[in-house]
């Protein structure tokens, strides 16, 4: 399983740092950037297994 967040990896909320927002304080989690990569690769794929 990939989980995607507005921001890339995950934060505590014990940090005496300001929360991020849009990034997850749970699970490590990829960026919208990456997810959209991800997804159109797999669009590719699919595509490419269906013309064979």
């Amino acid at each position: 399983m990939i989980e995607s967040h507005l921001v890339g990896d995950n934060q505590s909320l014990e940090s005496s740092e300001p929360l991020v927002y849009g990034k997850s304080v749970t699970d490590a989690c990829i960026d919208w950037q990456d997810i959209e990569t991800v997804l159109r690769e797999l669009a590719a794929a699919v595509k490419a297994l269906r013309r064979s």
